[in-house]
């Protein structure tokens, strides 16, 4: 390929990157107030706040103990998604399934085949993974919610993570911090610099954290003790946010529709043939779906 043709074929890559995201962005707006986390409307702005309850959550002598502890380090920031019509509320460090998803409210231990079926619209949040001598991981989640009893922003710990549930159920995809010493309370000023009113079109979930991933991203940079290497490392990271929310997404919706067009051309099938059985064992071992 020579450079034009190159030159012309990255710049279709990143238009159509640009694009995915705008209708992305436009077909969150569109979604109702029903699914728990959308505004009411999509062009009405909710006034919120931030609500940062990890010193409730963990209680003042732990807190404090992390906030001074110079061991603490930043691992990793988890990319994660939930299904919209999954998710009720946002109450302390418990995700809440609606009544009519499972029988009654449960926490999502008590549905593990049935959460985390990604679709094309989900509530996007982010999980930090701090790591820390004196204490087990911690896990730091950060989301905006346009509905419930808190509408904003919201910082938790959920003492229920671990890596095999993150990557099972949640996780769209992971970057690896590698250690940084970022500090409780720094992280904690990037996570609430952001506008805490939420509207549907563009103050919303995906819009809080694509750009707060960005600028944890940043202040991993700025780190004094960072070198060159690394910052470039992170750089590209940071650049790559946004095209690995969309590819993800096409990718995890590409094969929705292959396993679709499957089982489609099986329906006419008898009941008990060889490939409807193996479609259900197909099915048993999707993810997502």
């Amino acid at each position: 390929m020579d450079f034009l043709s190159k030159s012309i074929s990255d710049s279709t890559k990143t238009s159509s990157r640009k694009a995915a995201a705008k209708s992305y962005a436009t077909k969150v707006a569109m979604v109702g107030s029903s699914v728990g986390v959308t505004s009411p409307g999509a062009s009405k702005t909710l006034a919120g706040k931030v609500h940062n309850i990890v010193s409730l959550e963990l209680g003042r002598k732990t807190y404090n103990q992390l906030r001074n502890d110079p061991s603490l380090t930043l691992e990793k920031i988890h990319y994660c998604q939930s299904e919209l019509s999954s998710v009720t509320q946002l109450s302390g460090n418990m995700r809440q399934l609606s009544a009519n998803f499972s029988g009654n409210d449960r926490n999502l231990e008590a549905d593990e085949d049935q959460v985390k079926k990604k679709r094309l619209i989900n509530h996007d949040f982010l999980v930090f993974e701090l790591h820390t001598n004196v204490h087990p991981i911690i896990y730091v989640t950060a989301e905006k919610a346009g509905n419930g009893d808190k509408i904003g922003i919201i910082i938790s710990v959920d003492k229920t993570y671990n890596e095999d549930k993150l990557a099972k159920y949640f996780r769209l995809f992971a970057i690896e911090c590698k250690g940084k010493k970022i500090g409780l309370e720094y992280l904690f000023d990037v996570l609430e610099d952001h506008p805490a009113d939420y509207r549907a079109t563009n103050m919303n979930c995906w819009e809080y954290a694509k750009s707060t991933t960005k600028r944890v991203l940043l202040a991993c940079q700025r780190l004094p003790e960072v070198d060159d290497e690394e910052k470039q490392r992170l750089k590209k990271e940071m650049e790559a946010v946004e095209g690995r929310i969309m590819g993800n997404l096409v990718e995890h919706n590409f094969k929705r529709a292959a396993s679709a067009s499957y089982r489609a051309s099986t329906f006419n099938l008898p009941r008990n043939s060889s490939a409807v059985q193996q479609a259900r064992i197909s099915d048993d071992r999707r993810p997502y779906d």
